[in-house]
């Protein structure tokens, strides 16, 4: 279920001969982002002292030097660095710390100021703002006070666990003058909250901020410590649930997209799409005017827009492939398409909600043209998105309908809905974030292989730091393939850099390599490599 859910299934991981040199034991940043235009004075928790480190980001247009004391970062972002989640590295000669999440927004940011743990003594706050906080203890709450008139919507969003990797299942209140809770929200967004509240009565009302921890105890208490670090957007202006279309199609995308959400007119959410579409699978979109960045999905295949009403008695028609992106509306809202299969035919059903931050726990059921269940599916697995394959014993229609687990729905219950006769695209991931080996004979790194269509792949490395070179090239000639050995030579000792890795066809858009970062839900791209003088030791 939701809790549960992981952004982004792995695979089973190996790697011959790796090395793991000491690294510098950062946990987490202090504040985790800052605003475009700035320089930012960051905390490193877990490294006292700075001496010795340098510093590399994953955008590269982000800079950062160590204060004079040592003791601090300083982070500069230029005015166009790019919107969302960035990776810092601290490295040196022994290798690099663990990335470190690093959220670029463009709304002012607010630093926690203790005490506000009481209702009655809160941190006043001016909106828009991003507060940077962190729940020091056990028991710790955080309360961040402003004044609303009647009718104003307050849109509170909190990132911590999902993003920054804090170990905490965040929880959000608001609460009025007499100190009565009167909205609050757990578990929006994986075990980030989202609380939106609009009074009857202007006043002063204060958001408070608490914690369980992410992997749940026998306490039953609220928690705390060095490493529950978060932000909280806090606006009275326009805020983006999602995108619609939440997902385009290449080659021919539209030419504008609309941001939805709250205190958002149309007019002031429209983006226009660029003509020249990233060689990704996604492209984040944003509006000036508007407190976040949303995602949307680039599709190979056509995209079409759900058409209300399309209950079970009159559903949609569909082509395939397709992708179809709509909006559960309201509670018990049942979006209804058609397709016509062939006996034998295999079709691919994948959803997309969870994965792009919509808070849809999607339930999709697999219908005959008499309304008969065929199948249904939730979760799959430890993804919240559900994925099924079918097939039929005859030509016939069939009916896919989407809804809410929990007949849940509202305005931003966006989802995808892709519907192919082929398995999705090849991926692969590999067993750690970074490698440390040594010169003088080739490393071998093993990549684990998901390659349903069967179809020729090729492995590219981006960036690989200079000194440090491929074998041979690597490619994967069809779906038996479950593993691939990458491997790499260094020209000298003391070569420190980060790299990427890629998967795909050839003259198609390739897809990340991607590594898990520890026991969290989150995934990443930007890997990294040491070489050293010493000999591996044995395993």
């Amino acid at each position: 279920m939701r809790r549960n859910a992981l952004v982004g299934c792995l695979f089973g991981l190996l790697l011959v001969g790796d090395v793991r040199a000491a690294v510098p034991p950062a946990h987490t940043l202090l504040p985790a982002g800052g605003q475009v235009g700035t320089t930012v004075s960051v905390d490193v928790v877990g490294i006292v002292d700075l001496t010795g480190m340098q510093f590399a980001c994953s955008v590269p247009e982000i800079r950062g030097v160590m204060s004079p004391d040592k003791k601090r970062l300083l982070v500069t972002i230029p005015k166009d660095a790019p919107l969302g989640l960035a990776w810092i590295r601290l490295f040196n000669a022994e290798g690099s710390s663990p990335p470190l999440a690093f959220i670029v927004g463009h709304l002012p940011e607010i630093q926690e100021t203790e005490p506000n743990d009481r209702y009655s003594k809160p941190q006043v706050v001016t909106l828009p703002g991003v507060v940077n906080g962190r729940l020091e203890k056990g028991g710790d709450t955080d309360l961040f006070q402003t004044t609303l008139e009647a009718g104003q919507t307050l849109v509170a969003d909190l990132e911590a666990h999902e993003q920054i990797g804090s170990p905490m299942d965040g929880m959000l209140q608001v609460v009025d003058e007499r100190g009565f809770v009167v909205a609050e929200n757990v578990d929006f967004r994986g075990l980030d909250a989202r609380v939106v509240y609009t009074p009857t009565r202007a006043g002063k009302y204060a958001v408070r901020v608490s914690a369980f921890p992410s992997q749940p105890d026998a306490s039953v208490q609220l928690a705390g410590g060095f490493n529950y670090v978060y932000r909280l957007t806090l606006t009275a202006g326009a805020f983006a649930a999602h995108a619609f279309p939440s997902a385009i199609a290449r080659p021919n995308p539209p030419a504008t997209i609309e941001l939805r959400g709250h205190n958002l007119p149309p007019a002031q959410g429209v983006v226009p799409v660029p003509k020249s579409l990233p060689m990704s699978d996604h492209l984040l979109v944003h509006a000036p005017q508007v407190a976040n960045p949303v995602a949307v999905a680039i599709e190979p295949h056509a995209v079409i827009a759900e058409q209300e009403p399309n209950p079970l008695d009159r559903p949609q028609a569909v082509p395939v492939p397709v992708t179809i992106c709509g909006v559960i509306q309201e509670r018990n809202d049942r979006d209804v398409y058609t397709i016509a299969v062939k006996k034998g035919q295999p079709i691919h059903i994948t959803l997309d909600a969870v994965s792009f931050g919509s808070p849809l726990d999607a339930l999709v059921r697999v219908r005959t043209k008499d309304g008969s269940i065929i199948t249904q599916v939730d979760d799959v697995k430890k993804d919240a998105d559900p994925t099924l394959r079918i097939v039929r014993d005859a030509d016939e229609e069939i009916r896919i309908e989407v809804t809410d687990l929990y007949s849940h729905g509202g305005p931003g219950y966006a989802y995808h809905l892709r519907i192919t006769p082929t398995p999705g695209p090849a991926s692969a991931t590999v067993p750690a974030e970074q490698f440390t080996f040594p010169v003088g004979q080739p490393f071998e790194i093993k990549l684990t292989i998901a390659n349903p269509s069967g179809k020729p792949q090729s492995i590219t490395a981006e960036g690989l730091p200079a000194g440090i070179s491929l074998v041979e090239p690597v490619t994967i000639p069809d779906s038996k393939a479950k593993e691939v050995t990458l491997k790499l030579k260094a020209d000298k000792p003391g070569i420190s850099g980060g790299f990427r890795l890629r998967i795909g066809e050839k003259n198609l858009p390739s897809r990340p390599v991607l590594a898990k970062l520890g026991d969290s839900n989150r995934t990443l791209d930007w890997l990294w490599l040491t070489t050293t003088a010493e000999k591996p030791k044995a395993k």
